[in-house]
């Protein structure tokens, strides 16, 4: 490197990424279907980093681990006892628990809400999330849990 190449990087404006950490977790304020405005409904969410979510991503890469080997094992026996190897495919409503439970398993704090007179808390979220009618509580968690971007500052320094 020239050395006035060297002297204008030493001299050039040393750039401190410390405040574009992902934040371990974050407030989501659950907005209303149709207007989008928030409900005041506040469910805390686990980052990328967090505990939970690091947790979350072990279990499910164990599982898919354990679901080949056992599609593989069948697969054999199949083949074995002269017959075509077994199609595993999940239900919807199978596919809807498998979706709520990733959701469910990276959520830190619901502030209590009421369905019809039913609590809404940490044991039943999850229910609620598969249920179609509440499909855009599903979309709107899982918009936020898939955004890493959500869970970085936006102060006007960044």
């Amino acid at each position: 490197m020239s050395k006035t190449r060297e002297d204008a990087l030493s001299t050039a404006a040393v750039i401190d990424l410390g405040n574009l950490r992902y934040a371990d977790e974050r407030q989501y304020d659950v907005r209303h279907p149709s207007t989008t405005k928030p409900m005041g409904w506040l469910i805390t969410l686990a980052g990328p980093g967090h505990p939970k979510t690091v947790e979350a991503v072990e279990l499910e890469f164990r599982q898919q681990e354990e679901a080949e080997t056992k599609r593989q094992e069948e697969a054999v026996d199949a083949i074995k006892a002269g017959k075509d190897a077994p199609k595993i495919r999940k239900t919807i409503t199978e596919l809807r628990a498998d979706n709520a439970a990733r959701i469910v398993r990276r959520l830190i704090h619901i502030q209590p809400a009421m369905i019809n007179g039913h609590r809404i808390d940490m044991d039943t979220i999850g229910t609620i999330l598969t249920d179609p009618g509440f499909e855009w509580l599903f979309n709107q968690l899982n918009n936020e849990l898939v955004s890493r971007s959500a869970f970085l500052p936006t102060s006007a320094g960044t």
